[in-house]
Parts: structure tokens; sequence; C-alpha cells
């Protein structure tokens, strides 16, 4: 008669509660992933949300800006209509910001030409922007809050960049009105760390 070895049945048990364990710890590692990815894809939505809230109010300062075009055009640089910063047009009532300027020794002990730089208004931290204020009022304090709070609203600027040629044909006669002002509008949200930052420009002729 053949006898068959039987494995105790602690060796059993202790086999089967490992098992147990490295699959708990597999589940485990899973679920902790799961929820990390969900955390992760409820913050993208969020910031894309945020986002797309300030670029509302972004776009409206902009149709803000244009509307104001047409009832103030007295440039001042301080107003929210400035002068290009490298020219002044005729429209202006104040020049345009001082530029840079800076001179280099040569080789042979001569001096180089001054080098001109201009700041650009909206890099320019001297520039007084515009708060808007239609659509901003509009909306109400839990979309502000998401916005950064009642201190950051969208805002402004507006530059006469001269007269430009409109239409074609233009340049073949003698039209007065084939030329018109020309307006650069850089609407922005105030930069804010954490917050999403959203800046649009555009040129605009009444």
């Amino acid at each position: 008669m053949k006898a068959h070895y039987v494995r105790p049945i602690d060796r059993q048990r202790g086999a089967t509660l490992l098992i147990a364990l490295v699959l708990l710890v597999v589940m485990t590692l899973l679920g902790l992933s799961s929820i990390r990815s969900t955390s992760m894809q409820e913050r993208m939505g969020a910031n894309l949300y945020d986002r797309s809230l300030a670029f509302q109010a972004v776009e409206s300062a902009l149709r803000e800006a244009e509307a104001t075009i047409s009832i103030n055009t007295v440039v001042t640089n301080s107003n929210g209509l400035y002068c290009p910063p490298n020219g002044i047009p005729p429209s202006c009532a104040v020049p345009g910001p001082s530029a840079t300027q800076s001179a280099t020794s040569g080789s042979g002990g001569g001096t180089t030409p001054p080098e001109v730089v201009f700041v650009e208004r909206w890099k320019d931290t001297g520039t007084q922007w515009t708060a808007a204020s239609g659509w901003w009022n509009s909306v109400d304090s839990a979309m502000k809050a998401r916005l950064g709070g009642t201190n950051r609203r969208p805002e402004y600027i507006i530059e006469y960049m001269g007269e430009s040629e409109d239409g074609t044909g233009c340049g073949r006669r003698n039209d007065t009105s084939c030329r018109g002002p020309r307006y650069r509008v850089t609407a922005r949200m105030p930069e804010v760390d954490g917050l999403p930052n959203v800046i649009l420009q555009t040129s605009y002729r009444p």
C-alpha cells in the first residue's frame, strides 16, 4: 500500500495568511493610486475653471476699454490712455516715456552710439492700469473669491498708435476717410502666486 504525505495543518495556514497579506497590500496600493489620480483630476478641473473665469474677466475688460475709447480719447499717460513708448503721435497730450540709453567704449578708444531701449507699456512697472468695473460688478462674491478677492479685478491700458490706412485702395486715392486712429488695448488679471494669470491684447479702431 502506497503512503501519501500530508502537509501539516499549521504550515497550510501560514501560507494562506501570507498570500492574503500580499493581496491586501496590492489592493491598498491600487486604492491609494486611484485616490491620488482622482485628486489630481479634481485639482486640474478646478484650475481650468478658474482660468476660464479669469479669461472671461479679462475679455470683458477689453470690451470695456474699447467702449472707453469712443468716449475719451485724450491721452495723458495716466488715465489709462498712453502714447506708444517710442514716439509722440499728434494726438498725444504729453510725450512718451524717456528711453533708456547706454553707451559702450570701443577697442580704439571711441564710443559706440547709445542704444535706445524702450520698455513696453504692459511690462513697465510704472504703468497705471485702469480697473474694469462692468463685468466685475455683475458677478457674485463667490466668483470674485475664486479670482482672488474683491481687490484683484481685471484691468486695462489703451495705447494710441497713431493713424493708419483702413480699407483696400486707400493708397491710390487722397481720402481722409481712409485714415483713422489706431489703438492697442491690453487687458490682464494682476499677477498673484497660485492664481491664474491671463493677459490679452487687441488692436482697435473706432
